[in-house]
């Protein structure tokens, strides 16, 4: 169903809508099935909390598609900790988050795209796994737990941050409470459709001939 308001029109979408065309777009543009996989989940939390999460995957798509054959991971470590000098959550993202997780020591970033894509990933992260992921900064006294989509703001820093990870029992009380149905902008949903029918095979005998579609004979 869709709405129109004065600005834009919008339609319903459950949660699991959200999670499928977010994953098909991801594999349109390039991304791995498992990157794509990660980023569905981190949008659909973003989207079912009321934020512009799929607006805002399709952004980072677009970037990302300007430059395709760039996903290799930049990464180093100094003195036991990871340093970033440019994370994508597309790229590095995930591999942060492993990192942090196995409890190898905290991770040093210096230039981030997309935060609020990034604080989905770690709370999705942190609902997994049951911990909390921690931003330190210069001049505060303490860290900055990544326990809600408003805190992306945080990820976004000219001086450069540090993340950490503290397992604890249980989800953070803080965490957002999500919708099982949401509200998204048609034309964004359209733009993301464009990206998942790259994954379609096109319609032909031989496609059928190799397994696609329904088959050449229809006998039922």
């Amino acid at each position: 169903m869709t709405t129109k308001t004065a600005d834009h029109i919008t339609q319903a979408c459950s949660a699991n809508e959200i999670f499928q065309i977010a994953r098909k777009a991801c594999i349109g543009s390039g991304l791995t099935h498992d990157r794509a996989e990660d980023l569905a989940e981190a949008t659909t939390l973003l989207q079912c909390s009321g934020h512009a999460g799929l607006a805002t995957l399709h952004r980072l798509l677009v970037r990302q598609g300007k430059a395709p054959h760039t996903h290799q991971l930049k990464l180093s470590l100094l003195a036991g900790q990871m340093q970033i000098d440019h994370l994508r959550p597309e790229a590095e993202g995930v591999a942060v988050i492993d990192w942090l997780v196995a409890g190898k020591g905290p991770a040093e970033l210096h230039k981030l795209d997309d935060p609020l894509i990034m604080a989905g990933l770690l709370m999705a992260a942190a609902r997994s796994y049951g911990g909390q992921f921690l931003v330190h900064k210069a001049g505060l006294s303490a860290p900055i737990v990544i326990s809600d989509p408003q805190r992306a703001t945080e990820l976004a820093s000219d001086q450069g941050l540090q993340l950490s990870y503290q397992p604890c029992a249980s989800a953070s009380k803080s965490a957002p409470v999500l919708c099982r149905h949401t509200e998204v902008e048609l034309a964004v949903w359209q733009a993301c459709e464009r990206l998942a029918h790259l994954t379609y095979v096109p319609a032909s005998a031989a496609s059928r001939q190799s397994g696609a579609g329904a088959g050449l004979v229809d006998n039922d």
